[in-house]
């Protein structure tokens, strides 16, 4: 593309075609924005047409099917938070369903809250997955404020929500007294040793909770220690979830140890945890403690 530059005092180059220069860039200014702004309305206006179509649709089917829809799946949809308030809306009064499917829609903590309060009302939801929606650490307050009070939810899965400690702490202040939720997914989370003590503590106490998903989480030799504690005290668990969780030979003897006395875990996983021979064979002997406990 050939470019015209113009300056004062350059003899070769004449007044016109300054002139021609500075119109042309004008002019070539002067589109673009129109074009930009013509882009701004358009994008504002699909944006606005989605949400109110989205709206109306989501609500036209809550409605036509309110009294048989027991499972809604709505996995991969980018619904975002304002999906989520729509959908929330619509099920404030729905009386049939038991199972809602919302992973990974980008719904953020906006619509985790948007959803939280959903179970305020809800009595027939018992399976709720909102995994892989960065929801946070304030997204899971909102569920944990939830689980004080509801008495159905049975399932939940907050997986790859990046809630850390701090969300892994709410959690496990209101899993000390819960007497419903019996299966959750604590994956992928970013939980370090500091959310895994108190979710040790929870486990102590908690009579209720059944499976519980640690995948991909920063367990490492001390948290598999604190487990083991929690394993000798609770009777209540029957599955529990470890892989990937940086869990070497010092954890892995401390949790065989502890099956010693468990007689209630029935699976425990530990795939691609950073092991030598020694901790293999602690594995080992974990595999046919948890095998009597099956045979039990």
């Amino acid at each position: 593309m050939n470019r015209i530059i113009c300056t004062d005092d350059d003899p070769a180059v004449s007044p016109d075609l300054n002139v021609i220069a500075y119109v042309w860039a004008w002019t070539n200014n002067y589109v673009q924005q129109r074009h930009s702004r013509s882009q701004w309305l358009l994008e504002r206006l699909v944006t606005e047409v989605w949400n109110e179509s989205f709206q109306r649709v989501m609500r036209g089917c809550i409605d036509n099917i309110h009294d048989a829809l027991t499972t809604l799946n709505l996995d991969y949809n980018k619904i975002g938070p304002t999906g989520a308030k729509y959908l929330s809306q619509a099920l404030q009064t729905n009386k049939t369903l038991t199972r809602f499917d919302l992973g990974d829609n980008e719904i953020g903590e906006e619509g985790a809250q948007h959803l939280a309060d959903v179970l305020l009302t809800n009595a027939t939801i018992i399976t709720l997955d909102i995994s892989c929606n960065e929801i946070g650490s304030i997204g899971a307050q909102y569920f944990a404020d939830i689980l004080r009070t509801n008495v159905t939810l049975t399932t939940l899965n907050l997986g790859d929500n990046n809630i850390g400690d701090e969300g892994a702490e709410k959690l496990a202040d209101v899993l000390r007294n819960n007497m419903t939720l019996t299966a959750l997914n604590l994956e992928q989370n970013r939980i370090g040793l500091g959310g895994i003590q108190h979710l040790v503590d929870a486990l102590g106490r908690n009579m209720a909770l059944t499976i519980l998903d640690l995948n991909q989480n920063n367990i490492g030799d001390e948290g598999a220690t604190s487990l083991a504690d929690a394993l000798r005290i609770n009777t209540t668990l029957t599955t529990l979830l470890l892989d990937e969780s940086g869990i070497e030979e010092k954890g892995a003897e401390c949790l065989a140890d502890a099956l010693r006395t468990n007689m209630t875990i029935i699976s425990l996983t530990w795939d691609r945890n950073y092991l030598a021979d020694t901790g293999y064979y602690y594995f080992y002997k974990i595999d046919k403690m948890i095998e009597e406990n099956r045979e039990r």
